[in-house]
């Protein structure tokens, strides 16, 4: 390889892992304010239920249900690209016993089983659904009781 090849090769690897990092750091944040959300959500349509504005409530079920999906999606589109980022780097751009072909190993490892690589990877968002959907059918019965 020579000299003009080599720092186009560099530019390229340094170029790809600050990319994976981002999806990475976004990842982290989507999850982080999926939570925030959640907790805001739940917590809105609680005071709302005791306060039997169950309207209310449940407007704030529907968007809390609506904004997790959104995330969701988000999460899921941020995800599949630092995955796709990650086999590049360490496929193309990198030695069989480089860092990012170890983590792509150590990912593949951790991500082999079904449930856990659900729980891990989309716990949060499933869990608010559960939620919200169980609040929406507590405030109909509640309502029509």
């Amino acid at each position: 390889m020579n000299q003009t090849e080599e720092i186009k090769f560099e530019l390229q690897y340094s170029e790809c892992c600050e990319t994976y990092r981002h999806y990475s750091s976004n990842i982290k944040e989507i999850r982080t304010v999926s939570i925030a959300q959640g907790i805001i959500a739940l917590t809105g349509s609680g005071y709302l239920l005791q306060n039997k504005s169950y309207t209310g409530a449940i407007f704030v079920v529907f968007f809390g249900i609506l904004l997790t999906l959104t995330l969701w999606r988000i999460h899921k589109s941020y995800y599949r690209n630092a995955i796709n980022y990650l086999n590049y780097i360490a496929d193309n751009l990198e030695k069989q016993s480089g860092p990012w072909s170890n983590h792509k190993r150590l990912h593949a490892k951790r991500s082999e089983k079904y449930l856990s690589n659900l729980i891990l990877k989309d716990g949060v968002f499933i869990l608010f659904l559960i939620s919200n959907i169980l609040l929406a059918i507590g405030i109909y019965l509640k309502v029509k009781l």
